[in-house]
């Protein structure tokens, strides 16, 4: 079996499942389209996520802006030369003071 079905949507070097982003639209009020952004932030903080990580597939964390105001979390993975965007949403309370931190270490503030 290849990397891609037809239920894959592939939108510059993301990659995404039609059904999941129809879904998180309606839960998160957040395309996968709007989400592929945080990608833009030269801040954006990337982690491992070994709690959700098999042995055949690497999840990451990642956490940015978008707009220039709303800060978002992303669950990817990367497939081939694309990152999978496995679902997205407003990042948390404690999720956005990590990444304000993140900006204030890397500033050295």
């Amino acid at each position: 079996m290849g990397l891609y079905t037809y239920e894959d949507v592939i939108y510059g070097r993301f990659i995404w499942n039609r059904r999941k982003n129809e879904e998180n639209k309606s839960k998160h009020k957040l395309s996968f389209e709007k989400a592929s952004e945080v990608y833009a932030d030269p801040f954006t903080m990337e982690q491992y996520d070994e709690a959700h990580s098999t042995e055949t597939e690497e999840r990451h964390t990642v956490i940015g802006i978008v707009n220039k105001v709303v800060v978002i979390f992303l669950v990817t993975t990367e497939q081939g030369d694309r990152i999978r965007i496995i679902s997205a949403r407003k990042a948390e309370r404690k999720e956005q003071e990590a990444y304000y931190e993140h900006i204030r270490s890397i500033a050295g503030y």
